[in-house]
């Protein structure tokens, strides 16, 4: 069967992540000082952890953790007041780490590069030293080197996976599920905070869609960003061609697929895109897209909400309910 869960994802990161291993800044190499943590529950360990690629026992609290990306994964461990001793430099879809990255102190990570093709550096991973790899959507090969060198839990392998369910599964790994929930808690109180300002445009159609390599992207109401909004009561539009949880892939000759919308968010994943989105005849002639009701999310956004964390989600969540406020009442872009 089709998957447009994996391609997307593998799409997404080949084009807009990876690409940055090359040539990436180291700023301290990958010999981090420890990082213990200092309020893990050591009596939690061993603990052995099911996910998508087997099993993963993890024999102590782990003190030397790399993470082998700059999204997801990294984000969970700094939510907790973690630090890894090594983060693989893919910055996902922006230049550089996210504001709430940063934010949170990542800036005093190492950074690991990768290989000049682009690729994950195995012996920079090893040379770190780690005792837990945290990692996302591997092959096989990846995975079995990656758990050659120290136990590896891929806390991600599918769009489907909310960000509740990897911040639960990295506490659980570093020991710390009780901050883990304490994470959550405070995420989605946040989020149900913001319900209220969308109330009186809760009758309009919204559709998350935009162009990537000659298709037509929809995010529908069980997909990333589709689901924020779905969840608020907006009525997202679906067009059901894919699993729950995946992404409608179409053809461009389907844009009209979204022709209801009052609003169109489109994330600015790379500019080449959204350029050739905003050329579109079809895509111009949408009523949304004439009548301000066009959003279009910054790399930023794009980021916190395909690539959704407690973090993330903190960070966006006020700035997309302002989006959608401005596309609802016509203040968005128009492409007439």
């Amino acid at each position: 069967m089709f998957n447009a869960d994996a391609l997307t994802r593998r799409r997404l990161v080949a084009a807009a992540g990876f690409l940055a291993l090359m040539g990436a800044p180291h700023r301290a190499g990958a010999q981090g000082t420890p990082v213990a943590i200092p309020t893990a529950d050591t009596g939690a360990f061993p603990v052995t952890i099911r996910h998508d690629f087997g099993e993963t026992t993890i024999p102590a609290a782990p003190e030397r953790i790399v993470v082998t990306n700059q999204a997801e994964g990294l984000d969970s461990l700094l939510a907790l007041g973690v630090l890894p001793v090594g983060m693989v430099h893919g910055r996902a879809y922006i230049d550089g780490l996210a504001p709430w990255v940063v934010a949170a102190g990542g800036e005093a990570i190492p950074e690991i590069p990768g290989t000049a093709e682009g690729e994950l550096d195995f012996e920079a991973i090893a040379a770190a030293r780690p005792d837990l790899i945290l990692t996302s959507w591997p092959d096989d090969p990846t995975y079995q080197t990656l758990a050659s060198i120290a136990p590896t839990l891929v806390f991600k392998n599918s769009d489907a996976t909310a960000w509740q369910e990897v911040q639960r599964l990295i506490g659980e790994a570093t020991g710390r599920s009780a901050q883990a929930e304490q994470v959550i808690a405070e995420t989605e109180a946040l989020v149900a905070s913001q319900a209220e300002r969308l109330q009186p445009y809760l009758d309009q159609q919204i559709a998350v869609a935009y162009f990537w390599f000659d298709q037509f992207f929809v995010n529908g109401k069980d997909a990333p960003i589709g689901r924020i909004l779905a969840a608020y009561g907006m009525d997202v539009i679906s067009p059901g061609t894919v699993e729950p949880g995946q992404i409608d892939v179409l053809s461009l000759e389907q844009i009209n697929a979204v022709e209801d919308a009052d609003i169109i968010i489109a994330p600015d994943f790379l500019p080449d895109q959204t350029a050739a989105q905003e050329a579109n005849a079809l895509f111009r002639a949408l009523p949304a897209v004439q009548h301000g009701g066009y959003m279009l999310l910054s790399p930023e956004m794009a980021q916190a909400l395909y690539l959704e964390s407690a973090l993330s989600t903190q960070w966006a969540i006020p700035r997309l309910v302002d989006a959608v406020i401005a596309g609802a009442e016509g203040k968005g872009k128009r492409l007439e």
